[in-house]
C-alpha cells in the first residue's frame, strides 16, 4: 500500500511565502514533515504570485521557483541599467496581474511603474539556467560596507545556521563616512550561546566584510501580527545604541 508520514498522514505539501526562505528553517521544516518545503514569492501590487515552486519538481535550494506563465520579466543589473538577459539584478515584471495604480496615488505609482507597465518589485533575484529565481534581498535594505554590497538575507542565513540561533535579523546602520552591519539574534532557549561564539561561527563561514560590527542579543524579535521582523524598530534599537 501506499507509504504513510508519520504523524501527518493526510499532509500532502506545503509552502512557504511572505519573506525570503532560510535554508535552516527549510532543512527543520522538511525533517519534521517529511515533505519538501516549497516557495513561493509575489507581491500586492501583482496579484500576488510572480513565481512558485512545482510540487512535482521539487527544489533543493530555496528558490522561489520559475516565474509564472502569462507573466514578463527583467532583471536590471548594477539596479539601474536595463540588462534582459543578466542572471542577476532587480525584478521588473509586466502582466495581466499588475495593478493599474494604487488609488488616488499617481506619483507613488509612478515611482514604481513606468508607462510601457512594467513594475519594479523592489527585489534583487538571482536567475538559473533553468529560470529559477532566488531572493538575494531588498534594494532600499542593501547595506554598503566599505564600497562592498551586503544584502542581509546572506548574512541571515549564516547566523541561523548556528545550532545556538534561533532567528536573526540584520540590519545597515549609517555612521560617519560608512555603514556598518548590525545584527539582531535571538538565541535558542538553554545552550547559553556567548557572543564570542558565534563571531568565531561567523569567522569560519562569512567573507571578513559581510560579518557584522555589531551583535546583540535579544529575547524576542519585534514582529507584525504577521510575524514580519519590524526592521524599523531594530534600526531605532541601533542608532540609541550608537547615541549612547
Amino acid at each position: 500500500g501506499k507509504e504513510e508520514k508519520p504523524g501527518f498522514p493526510n499532509l500532502r505539501f506545503i509552502y512557504a511565502g511572505g519573506s525570503p526562505l532560510d535554508p535552516t528553517v527549510k532543512r527543520r521544516v522538511e525533517k519534521t514533515f517529511a515533505l519538501s518545503l516549497n516557495n513561493g514569492y509575489g507581491m500586492t501590487e501583482t496579484g500576488p504570485t510572480l513565481c512558485q515552486t512545482r510540487p512535482y519538481a521539487p527544489l533543493e535550494n530555496c528558490s522561489v521557483g520559475p516565474i509564472l506563465p502569462g507573466i514578463e520579466s527583467a532583471l536590471k543589473s548594477d539596479y539601474s541599467d536595463d540588462s534582459p538577459k543578466a542572471d542577476e539584478g532587480e525584478l521588473w515584471v509586466r502582466g495581466p496581474n499588475v495593478m493599474k495604480g494604487y488609488f488616488r496615488e499617481p506619483e507613488l505609482t509612478g515611482a514604481v511603474k513606468n508607462d510601457q507597465g512594467w513594475i519594479n518589485t523592489g527585489d534583487v533575484v538571482h536567475r538559473d539556467d533553468q529560470g529559477n529565481l532566488t531572493i538575494i534581498g531588498r534594494t532600499k535594505e542593501l547595506i554598503i560596507r566599505s564600497g562592498f554590497n551586503v544584502f542581509p538575507p546572506e548574512v541571515e542565513a549564516v547566523i541561523n545556521a548556528h545550532p545556538g540561533v534561533s532567528m536573526s535579523a540584520v540590519i545597515g546602520n549609517i555612521i560617519e563616512g560608512d555603514e556598518e552591519i548590525v545584527a539582531f539574534v535571538k538565541p535558542m532557549p538553554n545552550l547559553g550561546l556567548t557572543e564570542e561564539d558565534l563571531k568565531q561561527f561567523l569567522k569560519d563561514n562569512l567573507t571578513a566584510y559581510k560579518r557584522p560590527d555589531k551583535i546583540f542579543f535579544l529575547e524576542d524579535l519585534p514582529a507584525s501580527p504577521s510575524g514580519k521582523i519590524l526592521l524599523s524598530r531594530l534600526k531605532e534599537k541601533a542608532k540609541n545604541a550608537n547615541s549612547h
